[in-house]
C-alpha cells in the first residue's frame, strides 16, 4: 500500500511539473523576448525607408486633396523641373505603366515643396496612401526597381484606393 501511494504521488508530481512547464515556460520565453527585442534584427522586404510615424500629408502645403482615395508617387523638388527631374518623371511614368491593370489605383506627379518645408530631402520619391498618409520614401539615387516591387506589394495587400 505504501509503495502504491509513493508511486502515485511521484506520478502526480511529474504531471504537475509538466503542466507548470507547459503553461509557465511560454510566458517566461515571451517576457525574455520582449525584454531583449532590441538585440534582434529582422529582415524586412521593403526597399524604401518606412516613415515611423507616418506623416499626415494633408497638413503639408504642397499636398492636393484631389488625389485622396488613390495611391500617390510624389517626386519632391524645390526648383522647377530640370534634366534630372525629367529623367525621374520618365522613370516614374515607366513604373506607373509597369503596374499593369493596377495603374489606375496610382497617381504620380512632381510637387514643388517650399525650401522652408523640409519634410524629406529634395529629389526623394514618397509614397502617399489613399487616406493621405506619407508612409514611405526612396532616396534620390536609390534603385527604383524596389519602388516597383513595393508598390506591387502595397497594391496587392491593400483593398483601399
Amino acid at each position: 500500500m505504501l509503495s502504491y501511494y509513493l508511486k502515485n504521488k511521484h506520478n502526480k508530481l511529474i504531471t504537475a511539473g509538466a503542466l507548470i512547464l507547459v503553461f509557465v515556460l511560454p510566458l517566461i520565453a515571451a517576457h525574455l523576448l520582449y525584454a531583449t527585442r532590441d538585440h534582434f534584427t529582422f529582415k524586412t522586404t521593403e526597399s524604401g525607408k518606412l516613415l515611423s510615424p507616418p506623416i499626415q500629408a494633408q497638413s503639408l502645403p504642397f499636398f492636393n486633396n484631389a488625389f485622396l482615395g488613390k495611391w500617390q508617387l510624389i517626386y519632391i523638388s524645390s526648383i522647377p523641373c530640370n534634366a534630372s527631374c525629367q529623367t525621374m518623371m520618365s522613370t516614374l511614368e515607366k513604373i506607373h505603366s509597369a503596374l499593369g491593370k493596377e495603374k489606375y489605383r496610382v497617381e504620380y506627379r512632381m510637387v514643388m515643396a517650399p525650401k522652408n518645408v523640409q519634410i524629406l530631402p529634395e529629389g526623394d520619391i514618397a509614397i502617399v496612401d489613399p487616406q493621405g498618409w506619407l508612409i514611405m520614401h526612396y532616396p534620390a539615387h536609390s534603385d527604383l526597381k524596389g519602388l516597383l516591387r513595393d508598390m506591387r506589394q502595397l497594391l496587392r495587400l491593400s483593398h483601399v484606393g
